[in-house]
């Protein structure tokens, strides 16, 4: 993990939020069981912990975020509400490119570029930097 933030952080083209407070990934872990959501993968928390949350202009990875933040990112908890999957007991949505949403499969355990539009997997990876790199092209 810490090669990839090393590179995102070099990288000129991606907006990175900043470190996520612990205490708000405690709670988003403790509200997410508690309302039947999966969990976000401890990759997820982990990369928060040094970047919450990043975007260039045509993907983005949500944060941990406190509400009323106004950094132009978007918050994974919200996110997953809002979107209300009929699969989000197992399937968490943790970020986004033009065309696919990346999402965690907890049943599969895997990382998977998901169609907007289908939910067809396009692009499955073993682990969270894997598909950074993917993503953001580093």
């Amino acid at each position: 993990m810490k090669d990839v933030v090393e590179a995102l952080r070099k990288s000129k083209k991606v907006f990175l939020g900043g470190k996520a407070d612990v205490h708000h990934n405690i709670d988003a872990r403790k509200y997410l069981a508690e309302q039947g959501m999966a969990v976000f993968p401890d990759e997820f928390f982990l990369l928060v912990k040094y970047i919450n949350g990043m975007r260039d202009d045509s993907a983005q990875i949500y944060g941990i975020l406190p509400e009323g933040s106004d950094l132009g990112l978007e918050d994974a908890v919200r996110e997953n509400e809002r979107l209300d999957r009929r699969d989000m007991d197992h399937v968490s949505v943790l970020g986004e490119t033009i065309f696919d949403y990346l999402v965690y499969d907890a049943q599969d355990k895997q990382y998977q570029l998901r169609d907007r539009e289908t939910d067809e997997i396009c692009a499955c990876f073993s682990s969270l930097p894997q598909a950074l790199r993917r993503i953001f092209c580093i």
